[in-house]
Protein backbone atom coordinates (compact mmCIF):
# COMPACT_ATOMS: atom_id res chain seq x y z
CA UNK A 1 0.00 0.00 0.00
CA UNK A 2 1.49 3.29 -1.08
CA UNK A 3 2.11 6.02 1.59
CA UNK A 4 0.29 9.01 2.07
CA UNK A 5 1.05 11.82 -0.12
CA UNK A 6 1.81 14.24 2.32
CA UNK A 7 3.46 11.93 5.00
CA UNK A 8 7.17 13.06 6.35
CA UNK A 9 9.89 11.62 5.43
CA UNK A 10 12.29 10.45 8.12
CA UNK A 11 14.74 13.14 9.53
CA UNK A 12 11.92 15.65 8.67
CA UNK A 13 10.34 18.57 10.98
CA UNK A 14 6.90 18.70 11.12
CA UNK A 15 6.29 20.82 7.62
CA UNK A 16 9.23 18.67 5.68
CA UNK A 17 11.86 20.86 6.54
CA UNK A 18 15.42 19.04 7.65
CA UNK A 19 15.80 19.31 11.45
CA UNK A 20 18.82 21.77 12.47
CA UNK A 21 21.91 19.95 14.54
CA UNK A 22 22.65 21.86 17.80
CA UNK A 23 25.65 24.52 16.69
CA UNK A 24 28.19 22.59 19.65
CA UNK A 25 30.78 24.58 17.35
CA UNK A 26 29.84 27.86 18.69
CA UNK A 27 29.98 27.40 22.14
CA UNK A 28 33.06 25.04 22.20
CA UNK A 29 35.37 27.75 20.49
CA UNK A 30 34.03 30.44 23.09
CA UNK A 31 34.82 28.13 26.07
CA UNK A 32 38.73 27.55 24.54
CA UNK A 33 38.95 31.10 23.86
CA UNK A 34 38.37 31.61 27.88
CA UNK A 35 40.53 28.59 28.46
CA UNK A 36 43.37 30.25 26.90
CA UNK A 37 42.99 33.71 28.45
CA UNK A 38 43.09 31.66 31.91
CA UNK A 39 45.72 29.21 30.90
CA UNK A 40 48.22 31.24 33.12
CA UNK A 41 46.13 31.42 36.41
CA UNK A 42 47.58 28.49 38.76
CA UNK A 43 45.43 25.00 38.64
CA UNK A 44 42.26 26.81 37.52
CA UNK A 45 44.03 26.93 33.90
CA UNK A 46 45.01 23.41 33.69
CA UNK A 47 41.79 22.24 34.68
CA UNK A 48 40.15 24.37 32.48
CA UNK A 49 42.29 23.91 29.14
CA UNK A 50 42.45 20.19 29.95
CA UNK A 51 38.58 19.72 30.00
CA UNK A 52 38.50 21.86 26.38
CA UNK A 53 41.36 19.29 24.84
CA UNK A 54 39.20 16.22 26.04
CA UNK A 55 36.04 17.83 24.95
CA UNK A 56 37.09 18.46 21.94
CA UNK A 57 38.30 15.20 21.52
CA UNK A 58 35.06 13.63 22.77
CA UNK A 59 32.95 16.05 19.73
CA UNK A 60 35.42 15.03 16.75
CA UNK A 61 34.97 11.57 18.19
CA UNK A 62 31.14 11.86 17.61
CA UNK A 63 31.77 12.88 14.23
CA UNK A 64 31.02 16.20 14.53
CA UNK A 65 33.21 19.05 12.21
CA UNK A 66 33.46 22.66 11.38
CA UNK A 67 35.58 25.40 11.79
CA UNK A 68 35.08 26.70 15.20
CA UNK A 69 35.41 23.56 16.54
CA UNK A 70 38.77 23.63 14.67
CA UNK A 71 40.02 26.58 16.12
CA UNK A 72 38.68 25.96 19.38
CA UNK A 73 40.80 22.81 19.60
CA UNK A 74 43.70 24.92 18.43
CA UNK A 75 43.08 27.28 21.00
CA UNK A 76 42.26 24.27 23.47
CA UNK A 77 45.86 22.88 22.51
CA UNK A 78 47.54 26.52 22.87
CA UNK A 79 46.25 26.75 26.27
CA UNK A 80 47.10 23.53 27.58
CA UNK A 81 50.61 24.23 26.55
CA UNK A 82 51.08 27.33 28.23
CA UNK A 83 49.34 26.07 31.30
CA UNK A 84 51.48 23.05 31.55
CA UNK A 85 54.73 25.53 30.82
CA UNK A 86 54.95 27.45 33.65
CA UNK A 87 53.55 30.69 34.59
CA UNK A 88 54.70 34.05 36.37
CA UNK A 89 53.27 33.39 39.27
CA UNK A 90 55.81 31.39 40.58
CA UNK A 91 57.87 33.29 42.90
CA UNK A 92 62.10 33.12 42.61
CA UNK A 93 63.95 33.66 45.53
CA UNK A 94 66.72 31.11 44.48
CA UNK A 95 69.13 34.31 43.21
CA UNK A 96 70.02 35.40 47.06
CA UNK A 97 70.87 32.06 48.12
CA UNK A 98 72.95 31.38 44.79
CA UNK A 99 75.32 34.22 45.85
CA UNK A 100 79.04 33.42 45.81
CA UNK A 101 80.13 32.89 49.50
CA UNK A 102 83.23 34.83 50.63
CA UNK A 103 85.98 33.16 50.85
CA UNK A 104 87.45 32.99 54.20
CA UNK A 105 90.43 35.50 54.82
CA UNK A 106 93.56 33.75 55.20
CA UNK A 107 95.58 33.66 59.01
CA UNK A 108 98.41 34.69 59.12
CA UNK A 109 101.07 31.54 60.64
CA UNK A 110 102.41 33.40 64.07
CA UNK A 111 103.52 29.68 65.30
CA UNK A 112 107.32 30.62 64.43
CA UNK A 113 107.28 34.41 65.32
CA UNK A 114 105.85 33.40 68.64
CA UNK A 115 108.94 30.89 69.46
CA UNK A 116 111.74 33.07 68.72
CA UNK A 117 111.94 36.42 70.27
CA UNK A 118 111.66 39.59 68.22
CA UNK A 119 114.79 41.04 67.54
CA UNK A 120 115.59 44.65 69.31
CA UNK A 121 114.79 46.95 66.43
CA UNK A 122 117.37 49.69 65.29
CA UNK A 123 116.60 53.20 65.71
CA UNK A 124 116.81 54.96 62.32
CA UNK A 125 117.19 58.71 62.01
CA UNK A 126 114.57 60.92 61.18
CA UNK A 127 115.58 62.02 58.30
CA UNK A 128 115.99 58.62 56.67
CA UNK A 129 112.59 57.18 57.46
CA UNK A 130 111.00 56.24 54.59
CA UNK A 131 107.48 57.87 53.54
CA UNK A 132 103.89 56.11 54.35
CA UNK A 133 102.92 54.22 51.16
CA UNK A 134 99.17 54.89 50.94
CA UNK A 135 97.23 51.75 50.33
CA UNK A 136 95.00 51.44 47.08
CA UNK A 137 91.36 51.93 48.12
CA UNK A 138 89.33 48.53 48.36
CA UNK A 139 86.37 48.34 45.49
CA UNK A 140 83.13 48.25 47.59
CA UNK A 141 81.21 45.12 47.34
CA UNK A 142 77.70 45.23 45.87
CA UNK A 143 75.11 45.17 48.79
CA UNK A 144 72.73 42.71 47.42
CA UNK A 145 73.33 40.03 44.84
CA UNK A 146 70.99 42.34 42.61
CA UNK A 147 74.29 45.01 42.09
CA UNK A 148 73.99 48.62 43.58
CA UNK A 149 70.82 50.18 43.44
CA UNK A 150 70.55 53.46 42.13
CA UNK A 151 68.78 55.50 44.79
CA UNK A 152 65.54 55.87 42.66
CA UNK A 153 65.66 51.69 42.40
CA UNK A 154 66.27 51.79 46.47
CA UNK A 155 63.10 53.47 47.24
CA UNK A 156 61.28 51.30 44.23
CA UNK A 157 62.21 48.36 45.86
CA UNK A 158 61.44 49.27 49.82
CA UNK A 159 57.74 51.05 48.82
CA UNK A 160 57.22 47.85 47.49
CA UNK A 161 58.27 45.18 49.80
CA UNK A 162 57.02 47.78 52.64
CA UNK A 163 53.68 47.47 50.94
CA UNK A 164 53.72 43.62 50.64
CA UNK A 165 54.42 43.15 54.52
CA UNK A 166 51.55 45.64 55.55
CA UNK A 167 49.22 43.76 53.35
CA UNK A 168 49.39 40.80 55.40
CA UNK A 169 48.83 42.13 58.62
CA UNK A 170 45.79 44.62 57.76
CA UNK A 171 42.47 42.09 58.32
CA UNK A 172 39.48 43.69 55.52
CA UNK A 173 39.66 43.72 52.01
CA UNK A 174 38.92 47.27 52.04
CA UNK A 175 42.35 48.17 54.30
CA UNK A 176 43.83 45.44 51.58
CA UNK A 177 43.12 47.40 48.61
CA UNK A 178 43.80 50.46 50.17
CA UNK A 179 47.51 49.14 50.67
CA UNK A 180 47.72 48.51 46.78
CA UNK A 181 46.35 52.00 45.90
CA UNK A 182 48.83 53.96 48.39
CA UNK A 183 51.54 51.44 47.08
CA UNK A 184 51.14 52.34 42.97
CA UNK A 185 50.68 56.07 44.18
CA UNK A 186 54.26 56.29 45.98
CA UNK A 187 55.66 54.61 42.87
CA UNK A 188 54.04 57.02 40.27
CA UNK A 189 54.83 60.10 42.36
CA UNK A 190 58.75 58.96 42.98
CA UNK A 191 59.44 57.48 39.49
CA UNK A 192 56.46 59.06 36.66
CA UNK A 193 56.37 55.47 35.74
CA UNK A 194 59.95 55.25 34.35
CA UNK A 195 63.37 53.39 35.39
CA UNK A 196 67.14 54.34 34.16
CA UNK A 197 70.23 51.97 34.79
CA UNK A 198 68.56 49.95 37.17
CA UNK A 199 69.87 46.82 38.07
CA UNK A 200 68.85 43.39 38.12
CA UNK A 201 68.88 39.46 37.58
CA UNK A 202 67.84 37.60 34.87
CA UNK A 203 64.46 35.30 36.14
CA UNK A 204 63.40 34.35 33.20
CA UNK A 205 64.19 34.80 29.51
CA UNK A 206 62.77 33.45 25.86
CA UNK A 207 61.26 34.01 22.45
CA UNK A 208 57.63 33.49 20.76
CA UNK A 209 56.52 32.60 17.67
CA UNK A 210 57.53 35.13 16.14
CA UNK A 211 60.65 35.40 16.96
CA UNK A 212 60.34 38.61 19.80
CA UNK A 213 61.93 37.98 22.51
CA UNK A 214 60.29 38.16 26.31
CA UNK A 215 62.25 38.50 29.59
CA UNK A 216 61.77 39.07 32.84
CA UNK A 217 64.20 40.64 35.79
CA UNK A 218 64.14 40.58 39.21
CA UNK A 219 64.69 43.33 41.72
CA UNK A 220 64.46 41.82 45.06
CA UNK A 221 63.05 38.54 46.62
CA UNK A 222 59.00 38.71 45.05
CA UNK A 223 59.75 41.53 43.39
CA UNK A 224 59.81 41.45 39.10
CA UNK A 225 59.38 43.87 36.12
CA UNK A 226 58.70 41.91 32.59
CA UNK A 227 57.72 41.97 29.61
CA UNK A 228 54.87 40.19 28.02
CA UNK A 229 55.92 36.34 26.97
CA UNK A 230 53.19 36.14 24.13
CA UNK A 231 51.89 38.24 21.30
CA UNK A 232 47.90 37.40 22.35
CA UNK A 233 48.32 39.27 25.69
CA UNK A 234 50.86 41.54 24.42
CA UNK A 235 48.63 43.27 22.01
CA UNK A 236 47.56 46.80 23.07
CA UNK A 237 51.16 47.13 25.19
CA UNK A 238 53.98 46.24 22.53
CA UNK A 239 56.59 44.86 25.01
CA UNK A 240 57.80 42.10 22.96
CA UNK A 241 61.45 43.16 21.85
CA UNK A 242 61.57 42.87 18.10
CA UNK A 243 64.93 41.47 16.27
CA UNK A 244 65.54 45.06 15.09
CA UNK A 245 65.71 46.46 18.39
CA UNK A 246 69.28 46.93 18.85
CA UNK A 247 69.59 45.48 22.38
CA UNK A 248 68.14 42.43 20.97
CA UNK A 249 71.84 41.31 20.18
CA UNK A 250 72.27 41.22 23.70
CA UNK A 251 69.40 39.41 24.74
CA UNK A 252 70.35 36.32 22.76
CA UNK A 253 73.41 35.72 24.41
CA UNK A 254 71.85 36.40 27.94
CA UNK A 255 70.82 33.59 30.52
CA UNK A 256 69.25 33.59 33.70
CA UNK A 257 70.85 34.66 36.36
CA UNK A 258 72.47 36.90 34.42
CA UNK A 259 73.45 40.65 36.16
CA UNK A 260 71.99 43.12 33.93
CA UNK A 261 71.48 46.88 33.69
CA UNK A 262 67.69 47.89 32.01
CA UNK A 263 65.63 51.33 31.43
CA UNK A 264 62.49 52.09 30.46
CA UNK A 265 59.15 52.48 31.27
CA UNK A 266 56.11 50.87 33.18
CA UNK A 267 52.64 49.50 31.21
CA UNK A 268 50.26 52.07 33.04
CA UNK A 269 46.47 51.10 33.58
CA UNK A 270 43.29 52.72 34.10
CA UNK A 271 44.21 53.57 37.69
CA UNK A 272 47.91 54.22 38.00
CA UNK A 273 51.01 54.48 36.11
CA UNK A 274 52.33 50.98 37.01
CA UNK A 275 50.12 47.58 36.38
CA UNK A 276 50.55 44.13 37.00
CA UNK A 277 49.93 40.69 35.47
CA UNK A 278 49.07 39.03 38.57
CA UNK A 279 45.59 37.28 38.07
CA UNK A 280 44.59 38.38 41.65
CA UNK A 281 45.15 41.47 44.07
CA UNK A 282 46.54 39.05 46.48
CA UNK A 283 49.98 38.02 44.02
CA UNK A 284 49.72 41.77 42.96
CA UNK A 285 50.90 42.95 46.59
CA UNK A 286 52.71 39.95 47.83
CA UNK A 287 54.42 39.04 44.61
CA UNK A 288 54.05 41.94 42.42
CA UNK A 289 55.23 41.13 38.47
CA UNK A 290 54.99 44.64 37.07
CA UNK A 291 54.75 44.76 32.74
CA UNK A 292 57.34 46.53 31.49
CA UNK A 293 58.45 48.21 28.29
CA UNK A 294 62.05 47.68 27.83
CA UNK A 295 64.53 50.55 26.06
CA UNK A 296 67.42 48.85 27.06
CA UNK A 297 68.84 46.10 28.75
CA UNK A 298 72.74 44.79 28.90
CA UNK A 299 74.93 42.91 31.09
CA UNK A 300 76.88 44.60 34.37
Amino acid sequence: MAPPPFAPTPGSGPEGQPQKTKDSGTAYLVLAILALLLARVPFIGVLLTVMMVVFGVVLFVRGERGKKLMIGFVCALLGAALAFGGGNDNPKDESASKAPAAAPAAQPDTSAAAAEPAPSPTPTPAAEAPAPVAEAPTPAEDPSPYGTYPQAEADFVATVTGASDQYGAVETDLQRSEVVRNRNATVCSATGGNATDWVGVVSDIGANREGKAWVEIELAPNVRVHTWNNALSDISDETLIDPSEPMFGGLVAMTKDQKVVFSGSFVADDSSCVKTSNMTETFGALDPQFVFKFSDVHAQ
